[in-house]
């Protein structure tokens, strides 16, 4: 969501950060890598507004090494706007005078309320074709935890109302865990495509590949790529062809 936001907030072409303002899109991550190398490349002169994501990812750790980016980057007359988990910025960052300084606003986003869940459900309804679903999205809504934040995400009401119209039962222990939803909708569509004769191979093996894929991607957010085929090697062995081709 932060990410999406940031591309496209202030890349709209009715925006005065449009791309004929020449932005640069990068990440924390990247920063803290670049900065790590004996030369690197961090010229941003030719640009007027850097869009950095995911300061929150390189943890305490990378920040000094981020922030005294974000500030060299502001005394060339660059504008920056960066994406910050809430709690993170709030314990790391805006304590520090020097940091908090460098930007004129933070833009924080709230949860939903429960009018705005009952609008989108509506919505959600009309676009699906499928009357009763709203009626059921309600009833839905009342079932779950007042502590819990299923409703208020836009994501995860979208799963909720997904499967509404599926016509999956989702258990109240469900409706409790956030995450447990994932795996409602996982089932779902691993079903479904078993339904449909796509799968070639037991469902264990799919699974297998997925969580080992997904690991592995986790492990290294994304700096160094692994070779995905490898991966899924060490974990479906001689079905390695079957559960690709699948």
């Amino acid at each position: 969501g932060k990410t999406t936001l940031l591309r496209s907030l202030f890349l709209s072409d009715d925006s005065i950060y449009s791309p004929q303002y020449s932005v640069s899109f990068t990440t924390a991550a990247l920063v803290v890598a670049e900065s790590k190398k004996t030369s690197h490349r961090s010229d941003v002169r030719t640009v007027s507004l850097v869009l950095l994501d995911g300061v929150d990812e390189v943890g305490s750790a990378g920040l000094d090494t981020v922030m005294d980016h974000v500030a060299k980057v502001r005394s060339r007359g660059v504008r920056v706007r960066m994406t910050c988990r809430t709690d993170f910025y709030f314990r790391h960052i805006a304590m520090r005078e020097n940091w908090t300084g460098l930007f004129g606003e933070v833009v924080e986003l709230q949860d939903w309320t429960r009018a705005d869940a009952e609008m989108f459900a509506e919505r959600y309804a009309d676009q699906a074709g499928d009357p009763s679903l709203y009626q059921r999205a309600i009833e839905l809504l009342d079932r779950i935890p007042s502590q819990s934040p299923l409703w208020r995400n836009p994501l995860q009401l979208t799963l909720l109302l997904y499967l509404l119209h599926s016509r999956v039962n989702i258990s109240q222990e469900e409706l409790s865990y956030p995450y447990a939803l994932y795996g409602v909708v996982y089932r779902h569509w691993q079903h479904r495509e078993r339904h449909r004769g796509t799968g070639q191979v037991s469902a264990t093996a799919v699974e297998s590949a997925h969580v080992a894929v997904a690991k592995a991607l986790d492990a290294t957010r994304g700096d160094a790529p692994p070779r995905l085929r490898d991966v899924i090697a060490s974990v479906v062995g001689d079905s390695l062809d079957a559960v690709l081709e699948d």
